[in-house]
């Protein structure tokens, strides 16, 4: 793993819990170890695919000289919480020192390393080849689904399970299952069991899109270069609410067909396809960036 070293960097700011120290700012040395790729810079020469270290000791100075912090964790992960939001940031290490808060020490503080979760456990080297592996497993299960749901077509489930999912109420749920033999609720319930594991692999997918377009969106200058965060929570989120969406399906497949297990497929199904499509707008719109930034060159 690469790493920038921004070493001994000097901020003023209130830092303490006594009184004495948040009557004004006090001198705060601040030393980062923060991961990144450099191969990409290392081939073009550019800052666009640096971490431009100059642009981020200025934001932490920032930091630092408006916050009011009681104790030196608190400021730490307040300053590793701003380093990671920079798309090209993998990992930090951050150390914040108290110059004279101890006797005949020179300095006390307080060490903490983060990483982005996503990155923490694959690193961003091997990214394209991991989003080529899922998307190959993903389009391979949609088309176990393809084929596994077609029987579950009909007037009143244009959509198949789809239609189900959005039933919303008992009546339109009963509808659905009165158009389907026992061969079709068999497929029925094995789709949504087999779900169970498309949830890993779609959610897995996206997220890994969405963090090399926030990378690419962030090289390019274009905007939204840090939603990727947030938008990987939307992705998890997504698949959690269609965790609870196919429970509710699988409950009316038994013969429960009572409220709530409509409407909580329902309400937990249209969110979730919101999610998914904005992250998958996000991620074509990063390669649309990515793209760009090759034709320009």
């Amino acid at each position: 793993m690469d790493k920038i070293i921004i070493k001994d960097l000097h901020a003023r700011g209130i830092l303490g819990v006594y009184d004495w120290e948040r009557g004004q700012p006090r001198e705060i040395v601040l030393n980062l170890v923060i991961f990144t790729d450099t191969a990409a810079a290392a081939r073009s020469d550019t800052l666009r695919d640096c971490v431009d270290y100059d642009a981020l000791a200025q934001q932490i100075t920032a930091l630092v000289e408006r916050s009011r912090r009681q104790t030196v964790e608190a400021l730490s992960a307040d300053i590793a919480a701003l380093c990671l939001e920079m798309p090209l940031v993998q990992g930090v290490q951050v150390r914040v020192e108290k110059p004279g808060a101890v006797d005949n020490a020179r300095s006390a503080g307080v060490a903490v390393e983060r990483w982005k979760k996503h990155l923490k456990i694959i690193s961003f080297a091997h990214h394209k080849r991991v989003f080529g592996l899922l998307l190959g497993v993903a389009i391979l299960l949609l088309g176990v689904f393809a084929v596994t749901g077609a029987p579950l077509v009909t007037d009143d489930a244009p959509y198949g399970v789809v239609s189900f999912e959005l039933a919303g109420t008992p009546e339109n749920a009963q509808r659905i299952l009165a158009g389907w033999n026992a061969e079709a609720r068999l497929r029925a319930a094995f789709g949504l069991g087999l779900d169970y594991l498309f949830m890993v692999v779609y959610a897995s997918t996206i997220a890994l899109g969405i963090s090399m377009a926030a990378r690419s969106l962030y090289r390019a200058g274009w905007p939204f270069a840090r939603w990727g965060g947030l938008l990987t929570r939307g992705v998890v989120l997504a698949a959690l609410l269609d965790a609870v969406e196919n429970a509710a399906l699988l409950i009316l497949l038994w013969g429960t067909l009572t409220d709530p297990w409509p409407a909580l497929a329902r309400w937990c199904a249209v969110p979730k396809f919101v999610l998914i499509f904005i992250g998958i707008a996000y991620a074509f719109y990063g390669g649309a960036a990515a793209l760009a930034g090759r034709i320009e060159h």
